[in-house]
Order: structure tokens, then C-alpha cells, then sequence
């Protein structure tokens, strides 16, 4: 990112969008290690739909 950023003459931008990555990094690794992962990543693990269970059911069905 650093590299790209500086090709397009943002250099600062580039340095910030590396942080922001490891912040991320770090929250996960924060709720994962206290248990707190459904907590704190409660966005990123949201409910499927009917019709996305049914075509992962037939993928399983597939593979087993």
C-alpha cells in the first residue's frame, strides 16, 4: 500500500492505510484472545440468508 500510495504522490496516505491494518489486526487478535470475538466482531458475522444455506447445503451435499 505504501508503495502504491507513494507512485500516486500520497505518501501520508499510504502510511495511514498500513495503521489502519494493523489496528484491525490488533482488534481482532484483542477479541479473539479474551473470547469476546461474536462481541466485538458481531458485524462481521452476520446471519445468512434461507437461500444462502440451501446452496451451502448443496455444496456440502457435494463434497460428502
Amino acid at each position: 500500500m505504501i508503495s502504491e500510495f507513494r507512485r500516486q504522490g500520497k505518501p501520508l496516505l499510504g502510511a495511514r492505510a498500513v495503521a489502519e491494518q494493523a489496528l484491525k489486526a490488533a482488534v481482532d487478535c484483542l477479541a479473539v484472545g479474551t473470547g469476546l470475538g461474536y462481541r466485538i466482531l458481531r458485524h462481521r458475522a452476520l446471519p445468512i440468508t434461507e437461500g444462502e444455506r440451501q446452496e451451502w447445503e448443496q455444496v456440502w451435499g457435494l463434497v460428502n
